[in-house]
């Protein structure tokens, strides 16, 4: 599962190594919270082969659906499915995706961590 929160950029690492040949990657999401299929590219990272490819997704109210920025206004649970394709065109492909996962996206980000200790630290003054 990848989780993307809102405004902010995440990093999906897949492993889809052998699996692609072509200059393009597509995203397709679709389920709960989206009317109609969202589509967008992204550039893949190839820093970590043969193991996986990354790719950088932003989320933000400006999209550049050519370049991995999306707006996904509401928090929900998606479909990816991720295609190979031979051309930057938002149109979703006849063949079958290389990969397949769950999209989720967080509206909020708020880190809880109930073990903190309140430390006051005193430190000693000469002047005093």
């Amino acid at each position: 599962m990848f989780v993307i929160n809102s405004n902010s950029t995440q990093t999906l690492d897949v492993n889809i190594s052998d699996e692609y040949s072509l200059d393009y990657f597509l995203f397709a999401l679709s389920g709960n919270g989206l009317a109609t299929r969202k589509l967008f590219f992204c550039t893949p990272i190839f820093t970590k082969i043969p193991r996986v490819v990354s790719f950088s997704i932003t989320e933000n109210s400006t999209e550049d659906l050519l370049n991995g920025v999306i707006s996904l206004p509401n928090a929900s649970d998606l479909y990816c499915e991720i295609y190979n394709v031979a051309s930057q065109t938002l149109e979703l492909p006849t063949s079958e995706p290389i990969w397949r996962g769950l999209f989720r996206v967080y509206k909020t980000s708020v880190t809880t961590n109930k073990k903190d200790i309140a430390i006051t630290y005193k430190e000693y003054d000469p002047r005093q």
